[in-house]
């Protein structure tokens, strides 16, 4: 894992942010874990030097395994979707332990569900979609999906991937106005987007017709 929850501090941080040169690792005075999964909870090992790893700074007990799936993907995409889980537990966290993000999970019955890139369950409903190098977000039904779920939804963007926030702004821009939000992997910059709410956008108008096959 590129994060890991500093218990001592209880905020999330990156492997870079406790790099042994500048930021010793602290120890709790109590002898508790000082790191942990901000996705499942379970203590996490430090390691200050990773190498060319990115996720190799923090890492789970050798029998409990990683908990995200990614089915490989792409560095910067999953390096977006870890910093955007950082991001929004520490903006959300008045206490970490009823915050609960993950990666990679299911929103939906069996028969109708979408796949969260980060998904927030408390102590709000969100479900972030970080767009790389799909060009096909099939943005409409997971709307519809996600808001049936009860979950808001917000669209970011990896600067270097196939589509660009001005232009998803651009063609959104015919249903509602959405700021879209925006993660660049080579500085880990990030810009959060739009709470997107059933309020806000109506996916039954037939402007939706007007809008790119991609996002409908």
């Amino acid at each position: 894992m590129f994060i890991a929850i500093d218990t001592s501090q209880e905020i999330a941080v990156t492997g870079p942010n406790v790099h042994k040169e500048t930021h010793p690792q602290p120890v709790r005075a109590d002898g508790g874990d000082t790191y942990r999964c901000l996705c499942c909870g379970a203590p996490l090992t430090y390691n200050d030097e990773p190498g060319t790893g990115l996720f190799e700074y923090f890492t789970h007990a050798s029998d409990h395994g990683p908990c995200v799936s990614d089915g490989g993907m792409s560095m910067p995409h999953r390096l977006g979707e870890e910093v955007i889980a950082k991001t929004l537990f520490n903006t959300l966290s008045s206490d970490c332990e009823l915050t609960e993000i993950d990666l990679e999970r299911r929103i939906g019955a069996t028969e109708d569900f979408v796949i969260a890139d980060v998904r927030v369950n408390a102590p709000i409903r969100l479900a972030v979609e970080v767009v790389y190098l799909s060009s096909e977000l099939d943005l409409r039904r997971r709307l519809r999906t996600l808001f049936r779920q009860g979950y808001a939804a917000m669209i970011i963007v990896v600067s270097n991937g196939k589509l660009s926030r001005t232009q998803i702004e651009r063609h959104l821009s015919k249903v509602s106005t959405i700021r879209v939000g925006r993660f660049d992997p080579e500085t880990v910059a990030l810009e959060l987007g739009s709470v997107v709410t059933p309020d806000q956008i109506n996916l039954e108008t037939p402007v939706w017709n007007r809008v790119p096959a991609y996002l409908s």
